[in-house]
């Protein structure tokens, strides 16, 4: 074989995920003294470093006989920053114009600084986004330095990040990093100055898009202001509109809605979905469980549960979750049981807020011993001990005025070295101290 038919058979066997056979074929290819040239290299390369085996990688790369290029430097770099490996990541950008006579480019500055971003070490990566003089003008890299802050709080650097841009005209901001902006603003709970923005963008000729309505729509549910997010929506979906709300939108409004009481709304969003070719998926239907199981009507929760089965929805944990709390309210313990033991047969573990709910409720409806059977079960078989199911125990059997039981538990919970939480302590001790155990 030549060196073209090596070049495809380890470009066949890369882009196949046969990794170990495309470095077996690109050493045979060095043995019959095939030269393989900088693309070969740069693919196995890129393809090395996308399964993360960045040794392998770095053996090949030490051992090519042609020089590098600023993308087989680029791909090494991006593999480690990838894998927070920042040591190893600088030492390559280093080498690059000291050993190889190479310029960094802005995809070179923007790995980097996305590493350092993503091990939270901020302040270095706006010093080397400042350093670098094809930084300061790459959007990307400085959308990537805001987002950053934006996560670690610090909203205010993240937007002065933007107008410097703006104010220097090194770049335009594009929606992108406008949303990057106005989403931590939202988290932060200051959605009166991320809906400010809007006008700013525009008049920086920036056009908003489905995602920034959907990012303000929720920071107002969040925030309690559902007429502000109502009043967005309306905007979003009229037909002049240049964007439309996609089913993120829908779901942001059906959960402020559902939070607000006001059910009958969220289904009439769930129809428009619908007329809009939308389809409801695994958060939408949980939500609208939720809210009606918030309400007390929990015959309609099953019902909206076998409408999510029937639309070829998959349940998630907290969707069998808010169906286990609905028996339990209902007082139809047998049929909560039966979530569960569906769950675990279907795949799908319980989780520790489910557990809790079934606890809680087997409790609330007097079915004690029936509870601390079941705890004894699944500390058998599933649950590894935790303080919430520890916690909702001790509760349930204060609460049942079974102290001694109680204190069992608690003494179990502090030898495992789990910590209950205020409110189980302070039930415990009241219990205790009207029982006239104060020692």
């Amino acid at each position: 074989p030549n060196r073209f038919t090596f070049s495809v058979l380890i470009a066949g066997l890369c882009k196949a995920g046969r990794l170990g056979e495309a470095v077996e074929c690109y050493n045979q290819m060095l043995e019959r003294h095939c030269v393989p040239n900088l693309r070969d290299i740069n693919l196995l390369l890129a393809s090395l470093c996308q399964a993360g085996t960045m040794d392998q990688a770095m053996a090949i790369f030490r051992g090519i006989q042609c020089s590098p290029s600023v993308i087989t430097l680029n791909i090494l770099i991006n593999g480690f920053c990838e894998l927070q490996l920042l040591d190893k990541a600088l030492e390559l950008f280093h080498e690059m114009e000291k050993n190889f006579a190479l310029v960094p480019e802005a995809t070179t500055y923007t790995a980097i600084i996305k590493c350092y971003c993503k091990m939270d070490r901020l302040d270095q990566a706006r010093q080397l986004l400042e350093e670098s003089s094809c930084c300061s003008s790459d959007v990307i890299a400085i959308t990537s330095v805001a987002r950053g802050f934006c996560k670690a709080q610090r909203v205010d650097e993240a937007y002065q990040l933007l107008l410097d841009m703006v104010e220097k005209k090194s770049a335009k901001p594009d929606i992108v990093a406008w949303n990057v902006i106005i989403h931590g603003f939202c988290k932060a709970g200051r959605v009166r100055e991320a809906y400010e923005m809007l006008e700013t963008l525009v008049s920086m000729g920036c056009v908003p898009n489905a995602v920034t309505y959907t990012t303000l729509i929720d920071g107002f549910c969040k925030s309690g202001n559902l007429s502000e997010a109502l009043q967005l929506f309306k905007v979003l979906s009229s037909r002049d509109h240049h964007a439309e709300p996609n089913v993120v939108t829908f779901n942001a409004l059906i959960s402020g809605l559902c939070k607000a009481d006001r059910l009958e709304h969220a289904f009439e969003l769930v129809k428009q979905m619908k007329a809009r070719d939308l389809r409801a998926d695994t958060f939408t239907y949980t939500t609208l469980m939720d809210g009606l199981c918030k309400q007390g009507r929990t015959s309609e929760v099953s019902r909206v549960f076998e409408e999510m089965l029937r639309e070829g929805c998959n349940p998630s944990v907290v969707t069998y979750t808010t169906l286990v709390h609905a028996h339990c309210k209902a007082g139809s313990l047998q049929d909560a049981q039966q979530v569960i033991r569906s769950m675990v047969a279907k795949g799908i573990p319980p989780d520790v807020t489910t557990y809790t709910v079934l606890l809680e409720g087997l409790f609330e409806n007097g079915k004690v011993r029936t509870a601390t059977e079941f705890f004894e079960k699944i500390l058998r078989e599933r649950c590894p001990p935790c303080a919430v199911v520890y916690s909702a125990l001790v509760r349930g059997c204060c609460k049942a005025a079974l102290v001694d039981e109680a204190v069992k538990y608690y003494v179990e919970m502090l030898d495992r070295r789990l910590a209950p939480d205020p409110a189980t302590c302070k039930l415990l001790v009241e219990m205790l101290c009207k029982r006239g155990r104060t020692d």
